[in-house]
């Protein structure tokens, strides 16, 4: 068994044990480890590129801040430094022993995926009732501790983000609807909210949460993190389940409703829902097109057939998006 250099020092430095087994786990922006020591599994993680440093530090001060504040099942932080000054940057947490539900939801019953959506709105919902932020804005960690980069409201950070997508489209592939996404996000004219700003997890997907038959055990991948309106994460959450892991359009209607079903038994939802979220459709689309080249695969072939399906579906979301004007 070859141990990674990385992970033997992070060992030696936190639990001086031996190491008796490393599994490298699929870690999207992060090297992740499986870790078996002689009296515990733990999980050890480092920021795979510079750019996701700063969201790596935020990851176990939110991780320790909503195992404080709530009842989510998020995986007890052991040790961690973000700092780089002495070693790579890394983080310890416990070891769930249960898998994610990436591919798993899909090919799950539809009785069990309806209670897992359910399970996981439920679990959304606790998230945006229990941990709230004076303003919207990127969230960051300052000596250990979360604080929020503020901006003047929710449509003034969605607008920030916005330009900052638009700006980063691929040249090659989708620079020609910069100005589609521009005139057609405008928050300040269309977002009519005012919201308490809350946590929003920001990557609610099913590879980002752990279960054990329906039952959900886990909440993982903390680093994409923002304070802000809490229906844009209950929007990424049912495109993440339906639109990402299931291809049938019926199948996607019928289980819709449990998407907000176990959400509203916690939070209730503010008037104009249906409207904000045919612009977050939107708003979606530009951000998948802006990270295009980080999940599109090397394939050109795949990725070519990819951003069709992202232009196609573009169309039909700015279609809906009309219906309101």
């Amino acid at each position: 068994m070859e141990v990674p250099a990385s992970v033997a020092a992070v060992v030696d430095r936190e639990f001086g044990s031996d190491v008796t087994a490393v599994t490298r786990l699929s870690g999207g922006c992060k090297d992740t480890y499986r870790v078996d020591l002689r009296a515990r599994t733990v999980v050890v993680a480092f920021p795979r590129a510079t750019w996701y440093e700063r969201a790596f530090a935020l990851e176990p001060a939110l991780m320790r801040l909503v195992r404080t504040e709530t009842s989510l099942p998020v995986p007890r932080v052991l040790a961690s430094d973000v700092t780089g000054e002495t070693m790579r940057p890394y983080h310890v947490t416990e070891y769930v022993d249960a898998p994610d539900l990436h591919g798993r939801f899909a090919a799950s019953p539809r009785e069990a995926q309806a209670t897992l959506l359910e399970a996981a709105g439920r679990a959304l919902a606790t998230l945006h009732q229990e941990v709230e932020f004076a303003s919207s804005g990127p969230l960051r960690a300052v000596d250990g501790e979360v604080r929020v980069e503020p901006h003047a409201s929710w449509p003034a950070f969605l607008a920030a983000l916005v330009e900052e997508w638009v700006a980063e489209l691929d040249e090659r592939r989708f620079s020609d609807l910069r100005g589609t996404f521009t005139t057609a996000l405008t928050p300040d004219a269309f977002l009519d909210v005012d919201p308490n700003p809350v946590c929003l997890h920001f990557d609610y997907a099913p590879g980002n949460l752990l279960a054990r038959g329906t039952e959900l055990v886990g909440v993982v991948d903390w680093g994409f993190a923002v304070a802000g309106h809490a229906e844009y994460d209950l929007f990424q959450f049912e495109k993440n389940f339906l639109l990402g892991q299931v291809e049938d359009r019926r199948v996607r209607d019928e289980l819709r409703p449990h998407v907000t079903a176990g959400y509203r038994e916690r939070r209730s939802l503010e008037a104009g829902w249906e409207r904000r979220r045919a612009f977050y459709r939107v708003a979606y689309k530009l951000a998948s097109m802006r990270s295009f080249h980080r999940w599109a695969g090397d394939e050109p072939a795949q990725a070519d057939a990819l951003a069709t399906r992202l232009r196609d579906e573009l169309e039909t979301d700015l279609e809906r998006l009309r219906a309101y004007e």
